[in-house]
């Protein structure tokens, strides 16, 4: 009779199974460099990681994240591959960073060179005047 360490061990297995399978695999952006992210970056972790983190990380906190990879992980990417695979994430997953130049140059593109001129500042008398300081005695 099978015991119950075996069976469990089992029924793990096979849930571990079932969840894989159904698992859909991460579509990245393609664009140069994916190449190298997919042969250096899912030999260690899913890239699921990658858009997931997209939010938070801009160009210079990527080069640290492929940087940490590969001197506190012991990730084998080359000198090359590093610099692709940051110039890849930075430009495709750079965070708010992405978004702001695709709006910048959305306006750029929608915007005509008259309406960009700058708006001159008009001023008008004002009907204050300084309020003059009284003093009056105070009893103790």
């Amino acid at each position: 009779m099978a015991s119950t360490k075996t069976l469990t061990t089992a029924f793990a297995v096979m849930a571990a199974l079932a969840a894989a399978a159904q698992e859909k695999p991460v579509k990245l952006k393609s664009a140069p460099g994916l190449d190298k992210v997919e042969a250096n970056c899912s030999g260690c972790h899913s890239l699921d990681y990658i858009p997931m983190n997209s939010p938070f990380l801009d160009g210079a906190m990527w080069n640290a994240e492929v940087t940490k990879m590969i001197r506190a992980f012991g990730a084998p990417i080359s000198d090359d591959d590093a610099k692709a695979i940051v110039d890849y994430l930075a430009k495709n997953y750079g965070g708010i960073g992405v978004v702001v130049d695709q709006l910048q140059k959305s306006i750029e593109e929608t915007t005509t060179p008259t309406s960009r001129q700058p708006v001159e500042e008009t001023t008008t008398p004002t009907s204050r005047q300084p309020v003059e300081e009284t003093t009056t005695p105070t009893s103790r």
